[in-house]
């Protein structure tokens, strides 16, 4: 290579990472590998921005800081460490919230920050949530704004498709400046460990045959947000609650917010009751359709509809490394059914199947070419395409992508994987509950 054409390709180097958030800097041997190589990467990085900022239904905001949580424990600390800081206020929208230890011990925290004069307001979902009245009773006289999504009207003769609107979001946002979302809940079943003398609680010697999943730990993804794109966070938040309340004094809701990291972040959601999919549905559509190396997903409740299973299948068939973690054992039987049903035409393109053994998997996660990466509320089934009220955070970053590589890698290693034969030799018990329980995907 001369020394001209050395020179203008790192320049053209520098002027391109600058503008994704590059290293520019040579290789240790001085040479102009790494140069190339960090071109291509802030090839691909642009792609997916174009990708994403072509959907045009949302904001692809940069300059913000996305921290991965794994399960529970570790997400309550942070959410906990998050509410004691507050200054102005706190915003909670969850599906679950329970009366037990867990459950208790977000309400003291919430609790504790009203009385330091803190507002604080929680969207619960009334389905999905406790009945307890006397917790509710404690966070309302503890001074705590709540409201309960959609409750049941026993005078009102409401069909069942609008009973089955769920607000399946979680959000949690601080002072308008740190976020919180994905698919953690607030109750106990987060904290549960295997029994000693089990394994891991796992049965994996036994095909098509799960765990007690009262007696599991539960694995799932929650992710922490600061920068920018908090605010789009918040603004969903606002939203919700001023359809179900009163409008809110916003001059101190949206403070300014400076970039602290690299990664760009836009939020997909899902309002319950259209008839048009979510913004998460054609994301995902997008990212099959582009893909050009690998897309890994893990998904709690794998049933999604024929288009989106052909889109995937056509990935495969192109040679993209398409890989599925979905559950071994979960707390609704019916999903794992008709969730089997869907794996042979998925498996016979070259999609590759995995069932999660020794916990019970509630994570809603994907990855693709190490640059996208979608953390968030969504199950990829019809109640969360249509009927839900979702929120999934879309990341575009090489640094956030690794990690979640990672913890992909890390529970591929706790899976046994589905092979096209042992589908097809299934027994007729399966197929028959497979075939019964597709039936009522919607409504699963």
């Amino acid at each position: 290579m001369s020394v001209l054409a050395l020179a203008s390709l790192i320049i053209v180097a520098r002027c391109t990472t600058a503008e994704f958030g590059i290293d520019p800097s040579l290789t240790a041997d001085g040479n102009s590998s790494g140069v190339v190589a960090r071109l291509e990467d802030s090839a691909v990085l642009k792609r997916y921005i174009d990708i994403e900022r072509s959907r045009g239904d949302g904001n692809l905001v940069p300059g913000n800081g996305v921290d991965l949580l794994i399960d529970g424990e570790e997400t309550y600390e942070a959410m906990l460490q998050a509410i004691a800081a507050a200054r102005d206020h706190v915003h909670l929208e969850t599906y679950i919230i329970e009366n037990d230890e867990v459950g208790n011990r977000i309400a003291d925290a919430l609790i504790e920050r009203r009385r330091a004069g803190v507002d604080v307001r929680m969207l619960y979902d009334s389905y999905g949530s406790t009945d307890s009245d006397d917790f509710w009773r404690r966070l309302r006289d503890g001074g705590v704004d709540t409201h309960a999504f959609n409750p049941p009207k026993p005078t009102e003769n409401l069909a069942v498709s609008e009973y089955d609107r769920r607000d399946h979001r979680k959000i949690l946002v601080v002072d308008g400046k740190v976020g919180f979302t994905g698919g953690i809940n607030f109750y106990d079943a987060y904290a549960n460990r295997p029994d000693d003398g089990d394994e891991g609680g796992a049965k994996a010697a036994l095909p098509w045959l799960g765990s007690d999943s009262s007696k599991l730990s539960w694995r799932d993804t929650h992710i922490r947000i600061e920068g920018p794109a908090v605010a789009e966070l918040q603004r969903i938040f606002v939203a919700r609650w001023e359809q179900e309340e009163e409008a809110l004094d916003d001059s101190l809701l949206f403070p300014q917010l400076q970039p602290v990291g690299r990664e760009r972040v836009r939020f997909d959601i899902g309002v319950g009751g259209n008839s048009r999919p979510s913004e998460t549905y054609f994301a995902y559509l997008d990212i099959f359709e582009q893909a050009q190396q690998r897309i890994w997903i893990t998904q709690a409740y794998f049933v999604p509809n024929e288009e989106f299973l052909d889109t995937l299948a056509q990935a495969a068939r192109r040679g993209v490394d398409v890989k599925v973690i979905v559950p071994g054992v979960t707390d609704v039987s019916s999903i794992v059914y008709a969730s089997r049903q869907l794996y042979g035409s998925l498996l016979e393109a070259g999609v590759q199947i995995f069932e999660f053994q020794d916990a019970v998997l509630h994570a809603k996660t994907a990855v693709a070419d190490g640059v996208w990466s979608i953390v968030g509320t969504s199950n990829l089934d019809s109640l969360s395409f249509l009927r839900n009220h979702e929120v999934d955070a879309v990341v575009i970053g090489r640094t956030f992508a690794t990690q979640m590589e990672q913890i992909f890698l890390d529970d591929l290693e706790r899976t046994r994987q589905i092979t096209l034969a042992e589908w097809r030799g299934r027994p007729l018990g399966y197929k028959i509950l497979g075939y019964i329980n597709s039936w009522f995907e919607p409504w699963l």
